[in-house]
């Protein structure tokens, strides 16, 4: 559990949370129950080098988030489905649900880059057994989209497993979208698959439809 008093820097213009912040703490909250379970430790004595990285998440929000608020972040245990850890993280305002993030998430051997499946390890770890959750479902790809924006990733929009974060591309999508054009709004739903990752130097570009 994490507690979180919203800070000013944290809010859009009209003093709203900003999904990508809400996104930050959903993911911190479920990065802390990943160390609280003990499996770090447990797969260090497996694969010397490993980091979480997500897999895809879908994140909604029922109300909007408002600085100085206080907020309580809870995260399930974990559950699995196939090659991934299901997690979900739901964000308490006075006792009444806001928002909530559903995480799948990967286990990478960080000096291979290589996915270590969720089946494979469980089974060689003394850990308690995972609860059931929904598996997040994947996204249907669409062809021929027009190209919306491109970028060369820097090392200072990269996170600690030295790629583009998850709450950068949040930032991105609502910049090229202008999701703020029309006054004060709620970002109800959002869901991103990753195919791969962006490192400092490469190229990004954005295809999509607006």
């Amino acid at each position: 559990m994490i507690l979180h008093t919203v800070q000013p820097e944290e809010v859009d213009v009209f003093g709203y949370l900003k999904p990508s912040d809400l996104l930050r703490h959903c993911t911190a909250s479920c990065s802390e129950q990943n160390a609280a379970d003990g499996c770090d430790e447990a797969i260090h004595r497996i694969v010397p080098v490993t980091g979480w990285m997500i897999a895809r998440f879908c994140m909604t929000q029922s109300a909007p988030i408002r600085t100085g608020e206080e907020l309580v972040l809870r995260c399930s245990p974990r559950s699995i489905d196939g090659a991934v850890y299901i997690r979900s993280g739901r964000v308490h305002r006075d006792d009444v649900e806001v928002a909530s993030c559903d995480f799948a998430w990967t286990l990478v051997d960080m000096e291979n880059r290589r996915i270590l499946r969720a089946k494979e390890i469980d089974r060689q770890l003394d850990l308690s057994a995972p609860i059931e959750l929904p598996s997040v479902p994947r996204l249907p790809r669409e062809k021929d989209l027009p190209e919306l924006s491109r970028q060369i990733i820097s090392l200072d929009v990269c996170d600690a497993n030295g790629h583009y974060s998850s709450a950068n591309y949040v930032e991105m999508l609502c910049d090229v979208f202008d999701f703020w054009k029309d006054g004060a709004r709620l970002m109800r739903k959002l869901q991103i698959e990753y195919k791969g990752e962006f490192m400092p130097g490469e190229e990004l570009i954005l295809y999509g439809r607006v």
